[in-house]
């Protein structure tokens, strides 16, 4: 079973290297990525 994961930073390199860091653990899967909590409350 993966556990699914919404990635959420304001900067873009962060973002990057957290889709990397998250790609490379098998059990985990990226629905998305928000750029703030206000969109990641739309998306949940």
């Amino acid at each position: 079973m993966k556990i699914r994961c919404l990635i959420i930073d304001d900067e873009p390199p962060a973002l990057a290297v957290l889709r990397s860091h998250i790609a490379a653990v098998p059990m985990l899967e990226i629905v998305g990525q928000c750029h703030n909590a206000i969109a990641a409350f739309e998306v949940l």
